[in-house]
């Protein structure tokens, strides 16, 4: 459960951080290790699904005893993409929302 606030906090601040720095400074660097933009969508594509998986988990107990931050990391195992690798693409992406919109 801790693992989980602690994942899920570092992506709503790197998210808050990314969005007031996009106010000043509109020009983010492509980092060196991007991922290919139709591998990001299927992440999060994936991502988005664990989501709302996780919101009926409600009562089956098999389910309860893996945490939301387990089953994002599980994604990222699934595609070979470290963490780090991933927060540096969803801030680069998310720098373009008008572009992919």
């Amino acid at each position: 459960m801790r693992k989980m606030k602690q994942f899920i906090g570092i992506l709503l601040f790197i998210a808050i951080a990314s969005g007031l720095s996009s106010c000043y400074n509109t020009e983010i660097k492509k980092p060196k290790k991007l991922i290919p933009k139709d591998k990001f969508e299927k992440i999060m594509a994936d991502i988005y699904l664990i989501n709302g998986m996780s919101v009926g988990v409600g009562s089956q107990n098999t389910l309860k005893r893996v945490t939301q931050s387990d089953l994002y990391f599980s994604v990222l195992k699934k595609y070979d993409v470290p963490d780090t690798v991933f927060v540096r693409s969803l801030i680069y992406y998310s720098s373009f929302l008008k572009e992919c919109m």
